[in-house]
Formats: C-alpha cells, structure tokens, sequence
C-alpha cells in the first residue's frame, strides 16, 4: 500500500492561513490586507477537507494519538460541524485492508463541491491547471458515488454510518501522486496564477 501523501505532513503549520505552496508574497492584494477574497476563500475549504480526509486516511494506516486537530482551521473558515473535528480519531481499517473514514461521503461532496466552484469561477479562462481540476473533480465525483449509503447521492450533512471501501480507492485519493496531492498542486498554480493578474 502507498504511504499518505507527503504533500500534506500532519505537524505542518499554515502561517496566516496561507494555502500551502503560496507564499504571503504571492497572494492577492485584498489577501494581505487581511481580508479573504471569494476565490481564496474557496481555495482554504478545499484545503480543509482535503487535509482531513489525508488525517483519516493516515490515522487509519498508523494510529497516532498525538495527530494534529484541524479544529483550528474548521472553526476559522466558519464551518460549525464540531464533529468532523473527530474524523481522524475513528478512522479505521479492517483486517481485509479496507477502510472507513467517518463522514466520508461528506468530505468527498465538500471536496467536489469546491472543485465545482473552483473550475467555474469567472475570470479564470481555461488554464491546463484549470483542465486538470476539471478532470480530478469528476473521478472524486465516481468515488463518491461509490461512497454513499446505499447508492445515495445526497451528502450534504455529514451522516453516522461506518462506510468501508477498498484500500486501493483510498490509494488513489491519498496516496502519493494520488488525486488529493494532484489537487494541491494545481491550486498551487491557479493560486499564482490569480496573483499576477489584476483584479483577484
């Protein structure tokens, strides 16, 4: 099995809420002002949900009562479901290899809902990085799918319910080079992107 994505080390901090890979020099003007454009504000909860779906995937792998809490990060982007601080702490893996992350289905819709705003906000043009978050958010989407209870669709409340998949689905999401490193990096370059041009 791959190790979690080293793009995403768990005692890593973000300095002013900064995404990771931009630094404060980069960033848009009203950004260092201190306050937070739309598409910045996008790009942070992507950030969010994606680490904490990483943070249960490695606590799945290798248990670590001293992991890092998201709760900061939750509770500065104004997202009030004080349960998804617990994700990474019931997090768990089946003898047969498989795991279950808890709100899984959740995550996944945060993530692809973010993507969704990402790749149709205005202004944007149509980047390659832009084409490549298009193409990540419709396998997180097929993934989804895969996710929900009983075939369920509807994921807009985080829902008790222990949903295992196979190992290797997790791989892909987290595993090095899988679609959540992949994510970072291009929202790394859209973000640089957004910098230079007037405007953002």
């Amino acid at each position: 099995m791959n190790q979690p994505s080293p793009g995403l080390p768990a005692d890593s901090p973000i300095p002013n809420g900064v995404p990771r890979g931009i630094g404060p020099g980069d960033l848009p003007r009203r950004e260092k002002e201190g306050v937070l454009s739309a598409p910045i504000l996008r790009h942070r909860r992507l950030h969010y949900f994606l680490d904490l779906l990483s943070a249960g995937y490695r606590q799945a792998l290798q248990p670590d009562a001293s992991f890092r809490s998201l709760r900061g990060e939750r509770i500065a982007l104004g997202i009030d479901i004080p349960e998804l601080d617990t994700v990474p702490l019931w997090a768990a893996r089946r003898a047969d290899g498989s795991i279950s992350i808890p709100f899984i289905e959740f995550i996944l819709g945060q993530i692809s809902q973010n993507l969704d705003e990402i790749c149709g906000a205005p202004g944007l043009g149509s980047s390659p990085s832009l084409r490549s978050l298009s193409e990540l958010r419709f396998a997180i989407g097929s993934i989804l799918k895969e996710a929900a209870p009983e075939g369920e669709a509807d994921s807009s409340l985080p829902r008790l319910k222990d949903v295992y998949l196979p190992a290797s689905v997790f791989d892909r999401l987290c595993g090095a080079g899988g679609f959540t490193e992949q994510i970072f990096q291009q929202c790394t370059m859209i973000l640089t992107e957004m910098a230079g041009t007037p405007g953002h």
